[in-house]
């Protein structure tokens, strides 16, 4: 059982407690991420790729300590699957 902001929340014995990373944990640092990302995913909308990896951040709740490296390999990845 935990208390998150209004709402008491009740978890089976065992599950691990999901917390989403806060939205300023996601936000880009640098000015020319976006024109990096088009780079490294050439063909691919960046801002759909943006949309897909906070996506995925917030469902597996990762850590994310620097958002422009993380977003910037995940567009490697889906760049290297295009060649």
């Amino acid at each position: 059982m935990s208390i998150e902001s209004d709402n008491v929340v009740f978890r089976p014995k065992g599950a691990e407690a999901v917390v989403a990373p806060s939205f300023l944990a996601l936000r880009f640092r640098k000015p020319d991420t976006h024109d990096e990302a088009r780079r490294l995913a050439p063909g691919w909308d960046v801002y759909v790729l943006e949309n897909e990896w906070r996506s995925w951040v917030h469902d597996k709740a990762i850590d994310v300590k620097d958002a422009d490296k993380h977003f910037l390999a995940f567009c490697n990845k889906r760049g290297a699957y295009q060649n």
